[in-house]
């Protein structure tokens, strides 16, 4: 299947919410509490700063959700659907984000 990553729209934030909330759903018995990604304002984020989709066919498979800063980007939240764990697309998420500082002449990415 095909793999492809796309800057998400505003459009994409009930998606990017819901993938979220499965990718981290099963951490909450083990922290007892919903990790915070879970809770953010993903539409806000989308708005203000950036979050990339990875597609496997027309499937959402994976996103990662940046903030480009001064010196930096941060990672505010790495996503993978439960049904594309274990695949690699994390690890692929977060060399996108290092592609993405290079691109920005930046040096340091951050999680």
């Amino acid at each position: 299947m095909s793999e492809t990553i796309r800057l998400a729209t505003p459009d994409d934030a009930a998606t990017v919410t819901a993938l979220t909330r499965s990718a981290y759903s099963k951490l909450i018995p083990l922290i007892g509490r919903e990790p915070l990604p879970m809770r953010a304002d993903h539409a806000a984020h989308i708005r203000d700063h950036r979050a990339d989709l990875l597609f496997v066919g027309k499937d959402l498979a994976a996103l990662v959700e940046t903030t480009e800063r001064d010196e930096d980007v941060l990672i505010e939240n790495v996503a993978v659907g439960p049904n594309f764990q274990k695949r690699g697309y994390g690890r692929k998420m977060v060399a996108y984000a290092e592609q993405l500082a290079r691109e920005a002449g930046l040096t340091t990415v951050r999680l």
